[in-house]
C-alpha cells in the first residue's frame, strides 16, 4: 500500500533529511486519510494505521533527541567540573612546592 511506503519514507527522511522534511509524509498520509474517509474502509484503515505509526515514530524520535541532548549536556557539565577539580588537585602541590621560590 502507498500509505505504508510513506512510513518508510518518513523514517528515511529522519536520518538523511534536513529540517522538517519528515513532515511531508505525515501530511500526505493525513490527506489520504481525510480524502478516503467516506470512500473505502480498507484504505481508511490503512491510512489511519500508517498515520498512527508515523506520529508514534515522530514523537519517539523527538523524545529520543531531547533526552539524548539533555544527557549529553549533563555529562558535559560534569566533565567540565571534573576537569577543574582534577587540574586543581594536580596543580596545588606544584604551587605549594614553588611558593618558597617566589
Amino acid at each position: 500500500m502507498c500509505v505504508n511506503g510513506l512510513v518508510a519514507l518518513m523514517v528515511l527522511l529522519f536520518f538523511v533529511g534536513d529540517g522538517l522534511a519528515w513532515l511531508g509524509p505525515i501530511l500526505i498520509t493525513t490527506g489520504i486519510y481525510i480524502y478516503t474517509a467516506n470512500k473505502s474502509a480498507l484504505v481508511k484503515q490503512h491510512a489511519r494505521q500508517a498515520l498512527a505509526a508515523q506520529l508514534i515514530a515522530s514523537l519517539g524520535w523527538l523524545l529520543l533527541l531531547v533526552l539524548g541532548f539533555s544527557a549529553w549536556g549533563v555529562a558535559l557539565i560534569f566533565a567540565l567540573v571534573l576537569v577543574l577539580v582534577l587540574v586543581g588537585l594536580v596543580l596545588t602541590p606544584m604551587v605549594i612546592l614553588a611558593l618558597p621560590f617566589f
